[in-house]
């Protein structure tokens, strides 16, 4: 009676972890973008081998600042993070960055010897591989999209690691939508210090508005088809993308064709409503064609 009593124990333990460990996986929450994640270990055949010494929270964000160049509906960005890592002697670290959509990843590559992308099947690949391993769940929230893959980093003291990229912003029912991947404070020791954003918009079309559903939010414009929004943020606690929607396209499906070898940028700058066109320094061959 004795044995059969502990054989049912451990037969039970070992059918109830894995059923234990699918259901925290399940209470991570839907899968989010973040900035640059760090995990204390090493990658070998496709296992990750955790650091028998550091866990997973071994750094720090100190700082963070992105800088986006936004014409139309293409953007280039400067992501800067300063690390603070466990020591002054070096960790080896797997690093991730999730990407948005419509990312071009090739600067990426160029940037970092070794780096590879991973398509979205892979990422969730190796992010389970990573919280099995390691015993967070939290992990699986970074999978659901592309991402770079530094598979052999070290962090030691302070770094500073830069990011740039391209991307093509997607657009749906005239918004445009810009996306870029904040660090993950889930993942990292305290909150980041301090998170700056500041993105410039310029349009060929006048902007008619911008918001973000995910920071507060200031925007300067400078005429109507430029802007620039920015975003400063003491001891940031959260997590997931910064998102910005900016409408890309006129309300009405209204053009006006002009003579560019005698329309000025300045000029343009000027127009508000079509009522602008009426003015006479438009006249003298300026206007080509105007809808009826």
């Amino acid at each position: 009676m004795e044995t059969s009593e502990r054989h049912r124990w451990r037969w039970s333990r070992s059918w109830a972890r894995p059923v234990l460990f699918w259901l925290a996986l399940v209470w991570a929450g839907p899968p989010v973008h973040a900035g640059i994640v760090f995990f204390a270990g090493r990658l070998t055949e496709g296992k990750f081998i955790p650091d028998a010494v550091h866990s997973n929270l071994c750094y720090e964000v100190r700082y963070c600042t992105i800088t986006a160049d936004i014409q139309d509906n293409k953007a280039r960005t400067t992501m800067e993070a300063t690390i603070v890592g466990p020591g002054m002697a070096p960790v080896s670290v797997v690093g991730l960055l999730p990407l948005s959509e419509g990312t071009v990843a090739r600067e990426l590559t160029e940037s970092f010897p070794g780096a590879r992308l991973l398509a979205t099947a892979e990422t969730q690949q190796l992010c389970e591989e990573i919280a099995r391993a390691s015993g967070n769940p939290a992990v699986l929230t970074l999978a659901g999209a592309q991402s770079l893959l530094l598979p052999d980093f070290r962090l030691a003291g302070t770094t500073t690691v830069v990011f740039r990229f391209r991307q093509e912003l997607p657009v749906s029912n005239g918004l445009a939508r810009y996306e870029c991947p904040v660090p993950a404070v889930a993942l990292t020791r305290i909150p980041i210090s301090r998170l700056v954003v500041d993105a410039k918009i310029q349009s060929r079309i006048p902007l008619r508005g911008m918001f973000s559903p995910s920071h507060p939010l200031t925007v300067t414009r400078d005429g109507p088809r430029r802007a620039q929004a920015r975003v400063a943020e003491e001891r940031w606690p959260g997590s997931g993308d910064f998102a910005l929607l900016f409408a890309a396209e006129p309300a009405d499906a209204v053009t006006v064709q002009y003579n560019t070898k005698l329309v000025t940028a300045k000029d343009l700058d000027r127009i508000q409503s079509l009522w602008d066109f009426l003015d006479p320094k438009w006249a003298g061959g300026k206007i080509v064609a105007q809808p009826p």
